[in-house]
């Protein structure tokens, strides 16, 4: 899949046991899309899933070739599976969402408006979600070890769901990372920046794709991407 030069805004999704979803998905998001431009794409990054997913995109893309389909051999994870669609978009602008509803594809005008007044990235701040107590304590921990430990600040409450300007996703796809943690690399970055704040809804159907030992390796992997401290640890250790 060779990406086009008359692009307007790409939407990248990271796909991963959501073959009953997708569909629903794309709906609301042609609705959405249609209203903002005529020259717009979708990429699905099917990760490595068990289920019917890429074979249900692929089926869509016939119908609507404005749907693309990229799929992995097998799982590298929704952070490979996000870079694997930043390398792939063709948009001057370019969405980045979750495959499962909780980040609702009618935001994306908003996220579109904040960008028009001139912010390279625009980020959507979850102003509620719906997890259970155990999580929300595990993520208010880490952000405030990760806030205290790490060389930069990343605003709280804040998820993969953004826009992002051609200059960030080129400056992103430059960047030599083999693991990455995307909306820290987002930040770090240094473009102009702003949020939008939403209520995160609930799972369209079935059962997230993260475990909670998905969740603790995308944390370590930003606590070591983006602070020294561990290094530091390790070297008085030794």
């Amino acid at each position: 899949m060779s990406p086009s030069a008359s692009v307007a805004l790409s939407v990248v999704i990271p796909v991963y046991g959501s073959a009953v979803i997708f569909p629903s998905l794309h709906r609301r998001l042609v609705d959405v899309l249609d209203t903002l431009t005529d020259a717009w794409e979708i990429i699905a990054v099917v990760d490595g899933s068990g289920d019917d997913s890429a074979a249900v995109i692929a089926a869509i893309h016939r119908r609507d070739p404005r749907v693309k389909l990229i799929e992995f051999s097998r799982n590298f994870g929704n952070q490979m599976a996000i870079t694997a669609g930043l390398r792939h978009a063709a948009g001057e602008r370019v969405v980045v969402m979750d495959d499962d509803l909780e980040d609702p594809p009618e935001l994306i005008p908003a996220l579109v408006s904040r960008a028009d007044e001139g912010y390279d990235v625009v980020y959507a701040v979850r102003r509620s979600r719906n997890i259970s107590a155990r999580r929300a304590l595990a993520i208010r921990v880490y952000n405030r070890v990760f806030r205290a430990l790490s060389d930069f600040q990343m605003t709280a409450n804040v998820g993969d769901f953004c826009l992002m300007s051609r200059p960030v996703v080129d400056a992103r796809n430059a960047m030599p990372e083999g693991h990455r943690f995307v909306r820290a690399l987002r930040a770090w970055a240094g473009f102009s920046q702003a949020g939008v704040e939403y209520d995160r809804e609930p799972r369209h159907a079935g059962r997230s794709g993260f475990t909670f030992g998905g969740y603790l390796g995308l944390g370590l992997d930003g606590l070591l991407s983006f602070s020294a401290a561990p290094l530091r640890a390790a070297t008085g250790l030794g």
